[in-house]
C-alpha cells in the first residue's frame, strides 16, 4: 500500500524503515501469528505501551479492537516510565485461566512524516501550522543540537526529565541524532527494557505472553502505519521458553 508512486512519504519508508505496514494489517498479522499458541480476545490482556500523545491513539483502539480490555502504560515517548509495580499491576490484570495468565505487550515510540517527507511533521486537526511527533523525543533532539543539554531530574517534569535521560545514556559523547536516529535508538531501548521487566515479573508457568516492539509512523491522510521491531512469544512449553515471531 503506496501513498503515492512518487510521495516524500514513501521514499522516507522505504529508505529508513522497509517492511512498514499500515496498523490494521499488523494487527491482522499479529494475531494470526498468535493464534496457534492459543491466544485469543477471550483469554488475554492487551497491555500498551507507546506515547500520551492524542495522535498515538490509534495505537491503543487497534489493541482494543483485537485483545478487548486492555492496560495502559503510556507514557511521553512511549518509554516505560511507570516502573516495575506499574507494569506488576498491569499484568496482574490479566485473566487467570487453567492456571495461567496470558497477555500482549505492545510497546513502540512513535513518529510522523508528511506527505512530502517531512520528517516529524503532522498537521493536527485544528492546527493551521505544522506540529511535532514525537514532541517529547525532538525537544531532546533539539537540546542535543543546541549543545546544551539540561541533565538534572525535574521532579516537577518528571517524564520528560526520564525521556532525556533514558536517550542520552544511551548515545556516546558528542554523537549527534536526528529526529529518525533519536526514535529508532527510543524503540530499542523501549524493548530491551520491555524485555528486561518482562522476565523479571512476568514469571512462568503462571504467565504466558507474547510482545512486540517497533516504531509507530503517523503518514498524511490520516494513515498510521507500524515498523515492526523485535517480537517475541514466551511459553514454557516452547523450547528455551520462549520463540522469535518477528526479528529485527
Amino acid at each position: 500500500m503506496k501513498i503515492g508512486t512518487e510521495s516524500g512519504f514513501d521514499q522516507v519508508l522505504a529508505e529508513h524503515f522497509p517492511g512498514t505496514i499500515p496498523v490494521d494489517d499488523f494487527f491482522n498479522q499479529t494475531a494470526r501469528l498468535l493464534d496457534p499458541y492459543g491466544f485469543n480476545d477471550d483469554n488475554t490482556l492487551g497491555i500498551i505501551a507507546t506515547c500520551r500523545d492524542e495522535i498515538a491513539t490509534p495505537l491503543e483502539r487497534a489493541v482494543v479492537k483485537y485483545w478487548g480490555r486492555t492496560f495502559s502504560c503510556r507514557s511521553l515517548g512511549g518509554f516505560l516510565l511507570l516502573g516495575r509495580t506499574g507494569i506488576k499491576t498491569g499484568i496482574s490484570h490479566a485473566p487467570l485461566l487453567n492456571g495461567r495468565r496470558r497477555f500482549v505487550f505492545f510497546a513502540m515510540p512513535h513518529m510522523a512524516i508528511s506527505a512530502e517527507g517531512k520528517i516529524g511533521v503532522i498537521y493536527r486537526e485544528g492546527f493551521q501550522e505544522e506540529s511535532k511527533a514525537c514532541g517529547s523525543i525532538a525537544s531532546v533532539v533539539s537540546q542535543l543540537d543546541s549543545g546544551r543539554i539540561d541533565v538534572h531530574m525535574d521532579f516537577e517534569d518528571l517524564e520528560q526529565s526520564c525521556v532525556r535521560q533514558k536517550l542520552i545514556s544511551n548515545i556516546h559523547y558528542g554523537d549527534r541524532l536526528d529526529l529518525i536516529g533519536a526514535t529508532k535508538l527510543a524503540s530499542r531501548i523501549i524493548r530491551k527494557d520491555t524485555e528486561r521487566h518482562l522476565t523479571n515479573i512476568a514469571k512462568p508457568p503462571e504467565f504466558e505472553y507474547a510482545y512486540f516492539t517497533g516504531i509507530l509512523i503517523h503518514g498524511p491522510n490520516d494513515i498510521d502505519w507500524i515498523y515492526p521491531g523485535r517480537s517475541e512469544v514466551v511459553i514454557q512449553e516452547l523450547p528455551g521458553g520462549r520463540a522469535p515471531i518477528i526479528t529485527r
